[in-house]
């Protein structure tokens, strides 16, 4: 992710940070996991590539 710099700075970046690390350590400690999704769907924009929907979804314990 991307929160920008000086004037463009993003005022909730600090709590998203948290969030973040957070996320991903609980889906971390839950053990085995394999995540799976649709490629990331885009708007398109004149000088941009605009993240409309990134579907992702995990499934933790897998069957071995």
């Amino acid at each position: 992710l991307a929160f920008g710099s000086g004037a463009h700075n993003c005022l909730g970046q600090q709590l998203a940070r948290i969030q973040i690390r957070a996320g991903l350590k609980a889906l971390v400690e839950a053990g085995p996991h394999r995540l799976t999704g649709a490629p990331p769907a885009y708007t398109p924009m004149d000088a941009l590539r605009r993240l409309r929907a990134s579907p992702l979804q995990t499934r933790v314990g897998l069957d071995r």
